[in-house]
């Protein structure tokens, strides 16, 4: 019965998901090393790693959770043409915020990023998209303008 099973589990192609969770294991390795680079404490305040440490290591845990479960699931294939126009589509998506937060700027991608994310694949109406990007752009004004004083770009000021 376990040669069974495990013939089975061989058999199972590798789809969208399976890759994207391979990914974000590799970006999560990367952040927690980094993390540790930097260092986790300085005195008696965090250092700048802990943040990165927390976030990599909580993204290598959900990545290899969501891997695992990608390769239990079915072999149901029906959604494997979308899975991989989602993951074309994160790809060019991740590369194309790379470039743009060069050519733009922090904030500026990030609203357009939010746009197309809530409209491409949220599924969001544009106005629904404009809405819920608004507000977190309202979100991230309170927190890092007006609490934490960050100093933004002008244009950000005047909303």
């Amino acid at each position: 019965m376990t040669s069974n099973r495990i013939m089975t589990f061989n058999r199972k192609r590798i789809n969208g998901e399976c890759i994207l969770s391979l990914l974000f294991l590799l970006i999560g390795i990367i952040w927690t090393i980094n993390g540790i680079r930097l260092g986790v404490w300085s005195g008696i305040t965090p250092a700048p790693g802990l943040f990165p440490i927390a976030v990599g290591s909580l993204l290598t845990v959900l990545s290899v959770v969501n891997f695992i479960s990608c390769l239990k699931n079915d072999g149901d294939t029906q959604g494997s043409k979308r899975e991989t126009r989602v993951l074309l589509f994160f790809i060019t998506f991740a590369l194309a915020c790379s470039i743009l937060i060069h050519l733009l700027g922090m904030l500026l991608t990030l609203i357009l990023a939010l746009m197309i994310w809530f409209k491409m694949i949220a599924r969001y109406s544009w106005g629904k998209s404009l809405l819920v990007t608004a507000c977190i752009m309202a979100v991230i004004y309170a927190v890092f303008v007006a609490w934490l004083r960050v100093p933004f770009p002008r244009f950000l000021e005047l909303l």
